[in-house]
C-alpha cells in the first residue's frame, strides 16, 4: 500500500508519459483534475488532490509542490514550462508500474482528449463541465481529498 501523496506522485510521471509532454502548470492541474474526477465517476483509483477554485478554474498547490520534488529529484524536466520525463524518470515510473497500472486507462484517455486542446478551449471546457463559474466562488473547494485511509 501507499501513502496518497507517493500515489499522486507516481500518476504524474504516468500522466506526463502517456502525454507525451504537458506545456504549462495550467494544463497539468486542469488534466489532474479531470482524470481525479473521471476516475473517481468510473470508481476507479486515480488522483486524491483537493481542489480549489482559482484565478483559471480547479487548483491545487500541492500538484506545484509534487512536481517541484520530482523536479529536485531529477524524475521531470521542466524547459520552457513543458514538462517531460527525464530518462531517471521513466525508469523509475517502470518499476513502479504496478502500482499505477489501474489508473492508466483514465490517464490515457483524458491525455488522448485534452492534452493537445488549445488552452483556452480546454479551460471553457472544464468551467462548463463542471459549473465551476457559476457554482464557486475563488477559495471554495471544488473537489475534496477523499476521506479514506492514508493508505490506498
Amino acid at each position: 500500500m501507499l501513502k496518497r501523496n507517493v500515489l499522486n506522485k507516481l500518476l504524474i510521471l504516468n500522466l506526463i508519459e502517456v502525454s507525451g509532454k504537458i506545456s504549462g502548470a495550467t494544463r497539468l492541474q486542469k488534466l489532474v483534475f479531470l482524470s481525479q474526477t473521471t476516475g473517481t465517476a468510473l470508481d476507479q483509483q486515480t488522483f486524491n488532490y483537493k481542489f480549489i477554485k482559482w484565478h483559471y478554474g480547479p487548483y491545487c498547490a500541492e500538484i506545484k509542490e509534487d512536481v517541484k520534488f520530482l523536479e529536485e529529484k531529477r524524475l521531470l524536466n521542466n524547459q520552457g514550462n513543458t514538462l517531460a520525463l527525464t530518462k531517471e524518470g521513466e525508469a523509475f515510473l517502470n518499476k513502479a508500474r504496478n502500482y499505477t497500472s489501474e489508473s492508466e486507462g483514465v490517464l490515457h484517455a483524458v491525455a488522448d482528449e485534452y492534452n493537445l486542446m488549445n488552452l483556452d478551449d480546454l479551460l471553457n471546457e472544464v468551467y462548463k463541465k463542471f459549473g465551476i463559474d457559476s457554482d464557486f466562488v475563488k477559495g471554495d473547494t471544488i473537489l475534496p481529498v477523499t476521506e479514506t485511509s492514508e493508505y490506498v
